[in-house]
């Protein structure tokens, strides 16, 4: 598993770290690595959820709407307002932990099975303003996570605000397997 804390990049070479043990008596290491593209996707890569309404105090506005990619299945279930809390949404999903004063879509997803990512490409309001992300996006980190835990993106509202299009990509992971034979002194 790849470590974030030992990851830099160096003009166009990017390092990365990992925590596990690379024992020398060994014949060979084999690391397979999955590759995941975060932008410059094609248009036809792109998926656009339009017009869902912006919640603005406890309301949980659930939005219905499935899209299918190559067998990959990404589907909105809910955006909550900044004052929804977990009893509110629970029944939808119990890892569905609101933070208040933050907005947030959650969608359900069976990507990763299929070979598949996910990657925000935009959130914006109806005048094409970006609308702030809280925090990073919570995703699924396995195919078997996927089941339990949804995709979920938290913001913040412009005041004037009264609707958000939510753009993604469903990029396919590109995995690479490396042999390598360390050197006996």
């Amino acid at each position: 598993m790849f470590d974030r804390r030992y990851d830099r990049i160096e003009g166009e070479t990017h390092n990365y770290g990992f925590l596990g043990a690379l024992w020398r008596g060994e014949q060979a290491w084999r690391l397979e690595v999955s590759c995941e593209k975060q932008a410059g996707f094609a248009d036809d890569a792109l998926i656009t959820f339009k017009d869902w309404q912006v919640p603005t105090g406890a309301e949980v506005i659930r939005q219905r709407a499935v899209v299918e990619r190559d067998g990959a299945r990404l589907e909105s279930v809910a955006m909550l307002g900044p004052g929804a809390k977990h009893d509110d949404v629970a029944t939808l999903n119990p890892n569905i932990w609101p933070q208040p004063g933050t907005i947030m879509i959650v969608l359900n997803g069976s990507l990763r099975a299929q070979g598949r990512s996910f990657a925000l490409v935009s959130l914006v309001d109806e005048t094409g303003r970006p609308l702030e992300l809280e925090d990073e996006v919570r995703r699924p980190m396995s195919a078997d996570s996927e089941r339990n835990v949804p995709y979920m993106i938290k913001f913040r509202r412009n005041a004037m605000s009264q609707t958000a299009s939510l753009t993604v990509a469903l990029p396919k992971i590109v995995r690479a397997e490396f042999v390598a034979k360390p050197t006996h002194e």
